[in-house]
């Protein structure tokens, strides 16, 4: 590993499969960091011009399916530094669930509170956390393929897999043929969750030791599918205090310790808000932080609440997919439209704000 340098924080990356780290490198770029990059010899991560070190600690062949292998690897996990952070739910959940010692748990995941470990990545355990703390969330079973369970939820819902995230392993569920369709593809219990009709806003939330420190609020606009990152994301000036008082208590909860990305669901008929998601991992977004005045060196020093104002900017979704979505859904003969909805669509007009404690 680099040695420490005077004023240097060391923060190691941890990538499985993909190159979410690439698309949050203003987060990761400064004279003050010492990136390492921890990943396998197959790692697709493209634009790692901010990373200082690359440890590889699997094969080729090994690539991209499981953690066991970095969980094996001692040697590697003792060297890493106080901030880590992965790109994939999975493999927290693994390390959440393996035979590490607890000391070296708290050392890798953001999660710091040993009796929280298993909120990492697990869609279940997190239901469970917001059931202990009061926190409203959309009315769910845990359903168990083991067993024919009765239904308490009715048909239209949504069904989510115990593990993985950006709409993976979720899905909109519309009647039984559809659900024992999800059921096949899943090899361990899953969430069954009411359908929320109304508005999805998002934080990316950054905390420190337990301590929230600065949060990009927004709302969903537009999304060219039902589950996943690509979409219009507005953001707001102010964050709802309902908004703020359950990140807070969240984090001081479990001592969380890095970015977290999460979703609350707005009814549209009873105004109610109810936390539908708390991702322990980085989110294709957060790099958004910066255009409100996110300071990475004084998230990675101190754990000082941040204030931010915000100039507006731009954020782009994936122009391939979103094509794609446009072909699927208009045709690909309506030039017209495509150009229209590229120009109202896409672009995310940041207004800027400020956050207290």
């Amino acid at each position: 590993m680099i040695e420490e340098m005077p004023n240097t924080v060391n923060l190691a990356l941890i990538s499985s499969h993909g190159n979410l780290f690439s698309r949050n490198k203003p987060l990761f770029q400064g004279d003050f960091l010492n990136v390492t990059l921890v990943c396998c010899d197959a790692d697709p991560l493209q634009g790692t011009d901010f990373v200082d070190e690359i440890i590889i600690f699997q094969s080729h062949e090994k690539c991209g399916g499981s953690a066991q292998n970095l969980i094996e690897n001692q040697d590697v996990l003792q060297k890493l530094p106080e901030f880590v952070l992965f790109e994939d739910d999975d493999w927290l959940y693994q390390i959440s669930r393996s035979n590490l010692d607890d000391e070296l748990k708290s050392k890798l995941l953001p999660i710091k509170n040993p009796k929280y470990f298993e909120v990492a990545g697990s869609k279940i355990s997190q239901i469970q956390l917001f059931s202990e703390l009061g926190i409203p969330h959309p009315t769910t079973q845990i359903y168990d393929i083991s067993m024919s369970e009765r239904l308490t939820i009715p048909f239209p819902f949504i069904a989510k897999g115990e593990r993985r995230s950006g709409g993976v392993e979720v899905a909109f569920i519309e009647n039984n043929r559809q659900l024992e369709e999800f059921t096949h593809k899943q090899n361990h219990k899953f969430l069954i969750q009411e359908n929320i009709i109304g508005n999805e806003l998002n934080a990316d939330a950054f905390y420190r030791n337990g301590k929230l420190i600065f949060v990009a609020f927004s709302s969903t606009k537009f999304a060219m599918w039902k589950f996943g990152p690509f979409a219009r994301r507005d953001y707001a000036r102010k964050i709802p205090n309902e908004v703020s008082e359950n990140l807070q208590l969240i984090g001081e909860k479990l001592q969380f310790n890095g970015i977290a990305n999460v979703t609350f669901m707005k009814d549209s008929k009873n105004k109610n808000l109810k936390l539908f998601e708390f991702d322990a991992r980085l989110n294709v977004w957060a790099h958004v932080s910066i255009l409100f005045g996110f300071d990475p060196q004084e998230f990675y020093r101190n754990s000082t609440a941040m204030n931010f104002t915000n100039p507006m900017g731009k954020v782009f979704v994936n122009r391939p997919r979103f094509n794609k979505y446009l072909d699927d859904t208009y045709g690909n003969r309506v030039t017209l439209k495509r150009l229209h909805l590229l120009k109202t669509k896409i672009r995310v007009f940041i207004s800027g704000g400020s956050f207290t404690d």
